[in-house]
């Protein structure tokens, strides 16, 4: 996306780097979002995942949608939202029709909104009426087929979005396979082409001629077009053919043929859908050992009571399909011992485990506007930086006996005391 920026002062004095959102995309972001409040709500919650940006007001986003100009912080977050839009619609959007098709529809938009995108021989404020109020069965179902073909169209484009998704991560896996094979450590993922096509094919009951269709099909989506976003007022195919930048290696003999290699080679790292027969999916016990205060991930030391202590931890295991395999779930540790040999029942604070101080590190981020270090790392750095000082101080000491010398002489005790102590 091209910015016109530009330079800017602040309230304060300070200089500051401004841009303009272009039009045309923030035309599409409206066509798609439906209104400005939405895109607004939903960068601010995007910004929510860093506690120390502050909630944007809605008139700075429209202002950024009309192409005024605005913090360049705030047109990149628009750009984010446009192209994680592009890429997955669906994520965005409800499922499909349900029978409460009023309540459905209240979620993409309001009366006038689909009056004008269906098409409807009917005022919004008689709409606005049915919605709140209901209407008769032949009005139900007259509005029901003009939202299910419009659905249809829109269901269509989002499926082209996940193919071009779905192909470049399976691609991504398979450049990754390649530098494997290279140094013999073959890897599994339920995201590869292999686990795609043997679910295809062995799971899902196509041939392996649809297979290979369906792969031309992505493949060629993904190499050979480019994705609009979605317009949600005149639905239609998302994926459009590069005019200029044709890859003369991704035509579909040559990607029919790519599948072929894939399947020749056997599907050898496939991951199951389904959960295959003979799959232990009873408790099981583990023994390891916490770490020590420099391992904190957080800026205090709440994990005193574990350090270096041996823990059994017991773990219930169910079939996960996404992920196309064992996940354990109800871990809890059972037992726990100093040595690893006398095992004794844990303490409530041990049967929690090791604390990993998520909301102590957002806090210490929104303070701060950096990641904390734990608490050895800063008391060694501070101690070597004192050692440091005395060091040098102590380096333009000429007699013996010059306190200086004795002030370094404790410093490096305590820096060496302070690395020792975890």
């Amino acid at each position: 996306m091209t910015f016109r920026k530009k330079n800017a002062v602040d309230q304060y004095g300070d200089a500051v780097e401004t841009a303009c959102y272009p039009k045309t995309a923030a035309e599409a972001l409206l066509r798609f979002n439906v209104t400005g409040q939405r895109i607004a709500d939903l960068c601010n919650a995007e910004r929510q995942f860093f506690p120390w940006d502050n909630e944007v007001h809605r008139s700075t986003w429209n202002r950024a949608l009309n192409g005024h100009p605005v913090w360049d912080e705030i047109v990149n977050e628009l750009d984010g939202l446009y192209y994680a839009q592009v890429a997955n619609p669906r994520a965005y959007l409800p499922g499909p029709p349900t029978d409460d098709l009023f309540g459905w529809m209240k979620q993409i938009a309001g009366a006038t909104w689909w009056v004008e995108t269906l098409g409807l021989d009917v005022k919004a404020n008689t709409l606005t009426a049915w919605m709140t109020r209901g209407a008769k069965q032949d009005v139900l179902d007259d509005l029901a087929e003009r939202v299910s073909d419009w659905w249809g169209r829109v269901d269509a484009a989002c499926t082209q979005a996940d193919m071009v998704r779905a192909y470049h991560a399976m691609e991504r896996i398979e450049h990754d396979r390649a530098r494997r094979r290279e140094w013999d450590t073959p890897s599994r993922s339920p995201d590869s082409f292999d686990s795609y096509f043997y679910t295809f094919v062995h799971e899902d009951g196509h041939t392996v001629d649809e297979a290979r269709a369906h792969y031309v099909e992505m493949a060629d989506l993904a190499e050979n077009h480019h994705l609009n976003l979605l317009d949600l007022t005149n639905p239609g195919p998302v994926a459009e053919r590069e005019t200029q930048f044709q890859n003369p290696a991704k035509t579909p003999d040559k990607l029919a043929g790519w599948f072929n290699d894939l399947w020749a080679r056997g599907l050898d790292e496939a991951m199951p859908r389904e959960m295959p027969d003979g799959t232990d999916l009873s408790d099981t016990v583990s023994e390891a050992q916490w770490k020590d205060r420099r391992y904190e991930e957080g800026p205090f030391d709440v994990n005193q009571g574990l350090y270096k202590k041996w823990y059994r931890e017991r773990s219930s295991w169910r079939w996960d399909r996404e992920k196309r395999g064992k996940v354990a779930f109800n871990v809890e540790v059972i037992a726990v011992s100093d040595d690893g040999q006398e095992w004794r029942a844990p303490t409530d604070r041990q049967r929690k485990g090791w604390d990993n101080q998520g909301l102590a590190i957002a806090r210490y981020r929104e303070e701060h506007r950096t990641s904390p270090d734990n608490l050895y790392t800063r008391e060694v750095e501070e101690a070597r930086d004192a050692m440091l000082r005395a060091k040098a101080q102590a380096r333009e000491a000429v007699e013996e006996d010059d306190p200086r010398h004795a002030v370094y002489e404790r410093a490096r005790d305590a820096f060496e005391k302070a690395t020792d102590a975890y």
